[in-house]
């Protein structure tokens, strides 16, 4: 997978896992079964996507993560500073 499409696909997986995280608790409180469903759903939406993203979001030259605390994608890889 490109380490492109995978930090895409982690941004997407926090964006549902918030949005299901916040219809749970506004539904919650009428329906708890259903707001319970969400929770869980939102959580393993949030867990997946981070997995995917420690999984595949890697350089393509040396294969280490691509992983930074400014949370942008990287023009070099940091480790073997080869061009992405």
């Amino acid at each position: 997978m490109n380490y492109k499409i995978s930090h895409y696909i982690f941004l997407a997986g926090l964006f549902l896992g918030v949005i299901f995280y916040t219809l749970a608790a506004s539904i919650g409180e009428g329906n708890e079964g259903l707001g319970r469903i969400l929770s869980y759903l939102s959580i393993g939406t949030l867990l997946l996507g981070l997995l995917q993203y420690v999984l595949y979001y890697r350089c393509p030259h040396c294969k280490k993560p691509l992983i930074s605390s400014k949370g942008r994608i990287p023009v070099a890889c940091p480790h073997c500073k080869k061009e992405l």
